[in-house]
């Protein structure tokens, strides 16, 4: 069950569940003020699909990366990139003078970049979370690092989070269905600021990432 503002979705493991869910509900707030209640396609800009044949759910939001990619991709023809950052990438701070404009075209970016990161595309922290610290006084190379990150959702706009239920996905190596899957690691002294280390954590859940940051 999540709830945002005045959207509410739930999932259920059964159909008995989710209609005893459903009924408890309307019965609670009354059928007349309730929309919805069918299996859902989009929540909060986001796109579901379901495969009945691959047990899976994908969650996913093309639509809104289109719109980043036209607010701020000037060279819609130039190829994309693999990762959201170079592989070669080293946080370095901009020791210029403050450009407001390009400030300002930087966090706006770097938002819309946050934005996706937290709601369907997790991979993407790894660059919204290293450049938001240069929010303050990019330089320009900061500004095509976070084009750089953009082209690649433009690569990759179909992907999202998946959800298995699949015995052969969730079995295999070690039985994990229905079970958070954590994982942490480190970068020693990563911070072009501090120099301190920086640290992040995933948690997933039936093969989807649920929870994850950067820090």
């Amino acid at each position: 069950l999540f709830r945002s503002v005045d959207d509410i979705g739930f999932w259920g493991t059964t159909d008995e569940a989710v209609s005893m869910f459903r009924n408890e509900f309307y019965n609670k707030f009354g059928k007349d003020g309730v929309t919805g209640g069918g299996v859902a396609s989009t929540m909060l800009g986001m796109k579901i699909s379901y495969d009945d044949e691959e047990l899976s759910s994908l969650m996913s939001m093309p639509g809104y990366i289109d719109a980043i990619v036209a607010r701020f991709e000037k060279f819609p023809d130039m190829s994309c990139p693999l990762t959201p950052l170079p592989t070669n990438h080293e946080d370095v701070k901009f020791e210029g003078a403050l450009d407001l404009d390009r400030k300002r075209l930087f966090q706006q970016m770097i938002g819309s970049l946050t934005w996706a990161s937290h709601q369907a595309r997790p991979e993407t922290m790894i660059a919204s979370s290293i450049l938001a610290s240069h929010c303050m006084n990019p330089g320009e190379e900061h500004i095509q690092l976070a084009m750089h990150a953009i082209r690649y959702l433009r690569g990759t706009r179909d992907r999202g989070i998946k959800f298995h239920g699949r015995s052969s996905v969730l079995d295999t190596p070690y039985p994990r269905r229905h079970k958070l899957d954590s994982m942490v690691d480190a970068n020693l002294g990563g911070d072009a600021f501090s120099e301190h280390s920086r640290s992040c954590y995933v948690i997933m859940l039936n093969g989807g990432v649920i929870s994850m940051k950067i820090m």
